[in-house]
């Protein structure tokens, strides 16, 4: 993702080119509004500005509207060391991603450059997909055209039935399509002339058309003839009713005709449908759940059991334990899959843009609404919402939240009228909400009615059993392009089974990614490419090693120099606390991982 950074104090750029920088962004640096303008002239592909508001010149609200009004897809963050309203008001007039005020953690400015990447490539996948979808409606537009002239010249049939599908009228070109004359078709139900295995599904199509009250439906299927063969139709179905009535539909009107190209066409389609599920599973494979301990197989074998229920599901675990990509999992193997899995990560986002993310809006519902916006309630519909981070939501929202989950029923803002949808909701949160919920910060009846299913998952530390595995995994998917396939080196191995992870997955992740690079060419990754920033030093960095040689002096100090209580202590055994003190004793050769 490219990046632009704008701030008029050059330490505060610095710290946050460089940190970007080292997450694997590109970015570019201005000092004032005159120069992000112009940097954004010349690089059109800039994905996201971060920019403080009070800069010399025009602020950073200004810079906001302008880079909007010149690309309305170009994400903003903006900053401020004031905290006067009208900042935060033209934040969210101007359509800005976040807002964050002076003096933050890096790591809060990281969670939401993190968000803003995550929102910029489901956009573009989205984007990908409507583009797709675009050329395979212009093909079956194609298709239609073709189908419909060929109906004009060859003969088909045009049938009435009442609501109980029994025929009551007929045209003359029945009699060739369907193999009966007009007056043998009346008072015949029209799903009897299907083949038996249509059958059930040709009624249950109808039923539900007339249950509906409107619209029309399409049905393929194959007509069974009097003389015992088959034929694919296509059959258009629409209600019929009399023009004074506004009450149950009389009956309803067919078209039918050859339907033998419309089932080339859909056998075409299966084949591609094939072909992107193929591609989904290898997807699939690369965000797998990896891990061999108890822990994690107990995890699985939950995911595996409410997968194929409707139940709400809450993940509680630490930052970095892969909740989402648990979710992902359960939506995956459920019969939603099909269906969108629509993500909000609600540490991420302005309480006061939270109801209007998740519920949407109507135009002129506050100040900025210009335009209706769609909540990821309704996009999610059918599909699975993930609720990341649900602890902090507003109590209002939590409200509106625990109405879609009793009632399946929401009101975009500003909007008098209800809305229904189908979701599934998994929430995920890092807090103890039992105890949010007695200190008042949490619904105790959101809380039921989220924690119907809980997984828990387990911080990486208590699972160590599992990091190799892990490991070789993000190895093998890492977006890292490089030449040659890389390897641990058996030292390397070891010295990320004694790291801690208190980052857990997502740590594990960034440190692999970056050792992969630090190797360059090199197929082997050995011990000193593995850099983890000191938690007592937060601006040195230290090899895995380093951090595992002093663990081990501490607890051998600790235990006044016993070795079995230091093992124990460690979480290994005494020969491998032995075998450690043994090469830490031994000189370094050169090359040596």
């Amino acid at each position: 993702m490219n990046i632009v950074v704008a701030d008029d104090e050059e330490s505060i750029r610095n710290v946050i080119s460089r940190h970007l920088r080292s997450q694997g962004y590109t970015v570019r640096v201005a000092e004032d509004t005159d120069s992000a303008e112009a940097i954004l002239k010349e690089h059109p592909e800039t994905d996201l500005v971060v920019a403080d508001i009070r800069m010399p010149g025009c602020d950073g609200i200004e810079l906001l509207r302008t880079a909007k009004e010149s690309n309305p897809e170009l994400e903003v963050i903006l900053m401020t060391g004031y905290a006067e309203l009208e900042s935060a008001v033209g934040a969210v007039e101007g359509h800005a991603f976040g807002y964050l005020r002076k003096p933050f953690c890096i790591e809060e400015l990281a969670s939401l450059v993190d968000s803003a990447s995550r929102h910029v490539k489901m956009r573009r996948e989205r984007e990908e997909h409507l583009h797709q979808l675009e050329e395979l409606v212009a093909k079956l537009e194609a298709s239609e055209h073709r189908y419909k002239t060929l109906v004009e010249g060859v003969p088909g049939a045009v049938v009435s039935t009442d609501r109980n599908l029994a025929i009551t009228s007929a045209s003359q070109r029945s009699t060739e399509l369907l193999g009966r004359t007009p007056e043998e078709l009346i008072g015949t139900s029209i799903d009897a002339l299907r083949s038996g295995e249509d059958r059930a599904a040709f009624r249950s199509r109808v039923e539900a058309l007339l249950q509906q009250g409107t619209g029309m439906v399409e049905l393929n299927g194959r007509l069974l003839r009097p003389d015992g063969t088959t034929q694919h139709t296509m059959d258009v179905a629409t209600l019929l009713r009399d023009a004074s009535s506004d009450g149950a539909p009389d009956g309803i009107f067919w078209i039918i005709g050859d339907g033998s190209e419309a089932h080339r066409l859909k056998v075409e389609a299966k084949n591609a449908r094939d072909y992107l599920e193929s591609v989904r599973r290898s997807r699939s494979e690369s965000r797998s759940i990896v891990g061999e301990s108890q822990a994690i197989k107990e995890v699985l074998h939950t995911i595996k059991s409410v997968a194929a229920t409707s139940a709400s599901v809450l993940i509680a675990g630490e930052s970095g334990t892969g909740k989402e990509l648990v979710a992902e999992s359960i939506h995956i193997n459920s019969d939603r899959s099909e269906r969108p899995f629509v993500v909000l990560d609600c540490a991420t986002l302005q309480e006061s843009l939270l109801e209007s993310e998740l519920f949407g809006h109507k135009r002129g519902a506050f100040t900025g609404a210009v335009r209706d916006k769609t909540g990821l309630v309704e996009i999610a519909g059918g599909g699975t919402l993930f609720v990341d981070e649900v602890g902090e939501l507003s109590p209002a929202v939590q409200g509106k939240l625990l109405r879609v989950l009793e009632h399946g029923q929401f009101r975009p803002l500003g909007s008098t009228k209800e809305r229904c949808t189908d979701i599934r909701v998994i929430a995920a949160t890092n807090r103890d909400l039992f105890k949010e919920v007695r200190t008042g910060r949490f619904r105790e009846d959101l809380l039921y009615r989220l924690d119907v299913v809980r997984i828990e998952l387990p911080p990486l530390r208590d699972r160590k059993e599992d990091i190799p595995l892990i490991a070789q995994h993000l190895l093998r998917n890492s977006a890292v392009t490089v030449p040659k396939p890389k390897r641990f080196t058996p030292h390397a191995i070891e010295a990320l089974m004694a790291y801690d992870w208190p980052g857990n997955i997502r740590e594990l992740s960034n440190i692999i990614e970056r050792a992969i690079i630090l190797s360059g060419q090199d197929e082997e990754i050995v011990v000193s490419r593995l850099t983890v920033t000191s938690d007592k030093a937060p601006a040195a960095v230290r090899t895995l090693q380093e951090v595992q040689n002093s663990e081990t002096d501490k607890a051998l100090a600790l235990t006044n120099g016993n070795k079995t209580r230091a093992a124990r202590m460690l979480g290994v055994t005494r020969q491998t606390l032995i075998s450690r003190l043994k090469r830490r004793s031994k000189p370094r050769r050169t090359g040596s991982s």
